[in-house]
């Protein structure tokens, strides 16, 4: 269950902080307001999108798609070593190039049909861009 708490800033002014819980039970602020009003509804829509299971903070949706790969995906992804060393290829020669300054929140679907478009433009083969295809939908399921 979600709740707001009274704050005094430094310059004594009340702010309320919205606080609601993840589905391990962790504790995460939804923001801070000005009114109970407005962090009270923060912190209901919060628990909303967990119900929803649409969960994530707002801050890994900020994360650039080169972070997450380089420092999450890759790292803790199970695979044989000779997978990750074609994934890795893969990812260096056909994907990290188009995708890796953009935000994943940003990704859309038009995006990846924009870089098929364009791997078909560099003459890559149809076996390649459907391994490459498989990673890059691989590493947008884990996130």
């Amino acid at each position: 269950m979600g709740h707001s708490y009274k704050r005094v800033g430094a310059d004594g002014k009340t702010r309320y902080t919205a606080i609601y819980r993840d589905i391990r039970g962790n504790r995460h602020s939804a923001g801070t307001f000005t009114s109970k009003k407005g962090a009270d509804k923060a912190w209901q829509a919060a628990e909303a999108r967990v119900a929803e299971g649409r969960v994530g903070t707002t801050a890994r949706s900020r994360q650039t798609f080169r972070r997450y790969v380089e420092e999450e995906w890759l790292p803790h992804h199970v695979m044989e070593a000779t997978t990750r060393e074609g994934y890795t290829y893969s990812i260096y020669a056909h994907i990290m190039d188009w995708f890796g300054p953009m935000r994943m929140i940003e990704i859309l679907p038009s995006d990846v049909r924009a870089w098929v478009k364009d791997q078909q433009d560099k003459g890559l083969s149809p076996a390649t861009i459907r391994l490459n295809k498989a990673i890059l939908s691989g590493i947008f399921t884990t996130a």
